[in-house]
């Protein structure tokens, strides 16, 4: 994209959109993750580079086709760009490559195993992240690996060899979650991080941008200007002003720049 003929306002705006338009989870959900399964152990995030890299919707819908499992990926990860499996999806490894990808996402990325009515349709990945996240607040615990000679079902530890009767009693089916708990957390408490944290969250979602392939990445990008004009045509010259303000927050960000320069346009300059 030619992104010289896009004034550095509108791109401001868009930066700060962006990051808005992933804020999912309220505050309370950071209390939640603890409960939500451990994250395996983080390696360097994957390059734009690497030519095996695809969206993780994509990979997942792929994944989900050759197993016969249910994979969802919830937007706080579906957009990042994430390396193929090295070999063949099938039912009997699907799991060992859901380990491999979480690792090459941004810290904290984490999957999760719960099981849930069966839908008439495809779920909606973000609607089973917040139903993890609440079941995790209710029961202490939500898709984490279960001890030996258990499942967990719903929030319950069922023996083994009780769990097939209650799935097949209550019409239930394995839904396999991919999330990253610490992005929904992050943007709702934007105002509680500290300065490096900030910068921190908004470089990932930043990433998460520049991850999407030229097609996804140009229909966000027009989405958020759209969304950014008519907001701006319905402000008052006062909220655009205060807008402006406090998107510069006395760190050089694009308020900071406009300020700047009105500053140089009272001296002369």
């Amino acid at each position: 994209m030619n992104q010289s003929t896009k004034s550095p306002r509108i791109l401001t705006l868009l930066g700060s959109a962006a990051a808005a338009a992933m804020v999912l989870a309220g505050q309370t959900t950071a209390r939640a993750q603890d409960a939500m399964p451990s994250a395996p152990a983080q390696e360097a995030p994957v390059t734009a580079s690497d030519s095996r890299l695809r969206p993780l919707s994509t990979i997942v819908v792929t994944m989900a086709r050759a197993s016969g499992a249910s994979i969802l990926a919830d937007s706080s990860v579906s957009t990042t760009a994430a390396p193929l499996p090295g070999e063949t999806t099938t039912a009997a490894n699907f799991e060992v490559q859901l380990d491999t990808l979480v690792k090459a996402l941004p810290q904290g990325a984490t999957w999760a195993k719960v099981y849930l009515p069966a839908p008439k349709s495809r779920m909606d990945a973000d609607a089973v992240s917040d139903y993890v996240i609440a079941q995790a607040k209710l029961f202490g615990s939500a898709g984490a690996a279960a001890p030996a000679g258990t499942v967990e079902i719903m929030g319950q530890r069922v023996a083994s060899d009780k769990a097939e009767a209650v799935v097949a009693a209550l019409n239930l089916k394995p839904i396999y979650l991919i999330t990253n708990p610490r992005l929904k957390a992050a943007g709702q408490n934007w105002a509680q991080l500290t300065t490096d944290q900030q910068q921190q969250y908004a470089k990932q979602q930043a990433q998460q941008i520049l991850n999407m392939d030229p097609t996804t990445q140009q229909q966000f990008l027009q989405q958020q200007r759209a969304v950014m004009g008519a907001m701006m045509q319905q402000m008052t010259p006062e909220q655009r002003q205060q807008l402006f303000q406090g998107w510069g927050g006395g760190r050089g960000g694009g308020g900071g720049g406009r300020r700047n320069r009105e500053n140089g346009d009272n001296n002369g300059n």
